[in-house]
């Protein structure tokens, strides 16, 4: 996948999840973020990594990318409970998903044709206070 089209995705992903009420009721718009430094953020925050893998998705009809698209979750609550720590990593996670597979991701260059949930993650990080959510989705987009 073109970095160009690499980069419109991750934008256009960012701007859905800003967009979602789900997702903001949780997660306060400013904290989802494109590239994170966890020490320097408030949890719970949402990362759009971006494109993990991709490459060409090329029909009769159509040329494209098919790949595989992560975001992580950070909180410091692994499930739901009532904590100020905020929002759990799980619930967190849950609402990303549904937002991103109910949801329609607008890139105009390249639209998005598929973006499925295949397999997620949970962990707690090294540091003994933070958990961590990673979620894997597959995307098709064609060429507009």
């Amino acid at each position: 996948m073109a970095a160009d089209s690499s980069y419109a995705l991750r934008v256009a992903v960012l701007a859905h999840l800003k967009a979602t009420s789900a997702v903001t009721d949780l997660v306060p718009a400013a904290r989802i973020v494109s590239v994170a430094r966890a020490n320097t953020i408030t949890k719970p925050f949402i990362e759009v990594v971006g494109v993990a893998t991709s490459k060409g998705f090329d029909t009769k009809t159509t040329d494209g990318f098919e790949g595989i698209f992560e975001v992580h979750v950070y909180s410091k609550m692994l499930a739901n409970s009532d904590s100020a720590a905020g929002a759990s990593v799980e619930a967190i996670a849950a609402a990303v998903i549904d937002a991103l597979t109910a949801g329609t991701i607008n890139d105009a260059a390249h639209p998005v044709t598929v973006f499925t949930y295949e397999t997620g993650a949970k962990f707690e990080e090294p540091d003994g206070e933070t958990y961590h959510s990673v979620s894997r989705f597959r995307f098709i987009t064609c060429k507009a």
